[in-house]
């Protein structure tokens, strides 16, 4: 499709909608009140657009959004409390954009989120606190990026993590103590070609 470009009051009154897909268009901004009355949305896909940044209240009243796909864009920043509001997130796709750093506060408000995905950004460093509202994640994919080193309790919130896929980054080092914290790490661990 060819939609570059969609209005503050596109879905004005549009409360009862569930899903919505405005994915493989080339979409480079999304408006702050874009999303505002789509109160009961559980699945919002835009992926494979041209999408730049995600503002803080972008999502602000998606309270039941379960599964949001934002993969295969050009997002180079996602400002902090960005997904404060999706309380019932499952699922997050931020694959195949340009993320390299992260606000401290970029995932606080997630707290049923189970699966991250992060494959093919250009993440350099994992700050220690940027997991630490995501007590609940079972999956995280943090594949193919630029990841020299994994610190001490880089993952130490990560209290139900199982599958960690960590494979095709620029690993050397491991500190000591990087797997405290995965007492529930009990499917894949996966660190090859690094």
């Amino acid at each position: 499709n060819h939609l570059t470009h969609i209005e503050d009051d596109t879905f004005y009154l549009m409360t009862n909608l569930k899903w919505l897909r405005l994915n493989n268009n080339k979409i480079s901004q999304l408006k702050k009140n874009l999303f505002k009355d789509l109160i009961n949305l559980e699945q919002l896909l835009l992926g494979n657009n041209m999408i730049k940044l995600i503002e803080r209240d972008l999502f602000r009243n998606l309270f039941k959004l379960e599964y949001l796909y934002l993969e295969f864009n050009v997002i180079a920043l996602i400002e902090g409390l960005s997904f404060f509001n999706l309380n019932n997130l499952i699922e997050l796709h931020l694959s195949l954009n340009y993320l390299e750093i992260f606000d401290s506060n970029t995932f606080t408000g997630l707290f049923k989120l189970e699966k991250l995905y992060l494959t093919q950004n250009i993440i350099k460093k994992i700050d220690l606190d940027i997991f630490k509202n995501l007590t609940n994640l079972k999956i995280l994919y943090i594949d193919q990026n630029l990841i020299e080193v994994i610190e001490n309790n880089n993952f130490v919130s990560l209290k139900n993590i199982q599958t960690l896929i960590m494979s095709s980054n620029k690993i050397a080092q491991i500190q000591t103590y990087y797997l405290n914290g995965f007492l529930y790490l009990s499917k894949v661990l996966n660190l090859n070609s690094n």
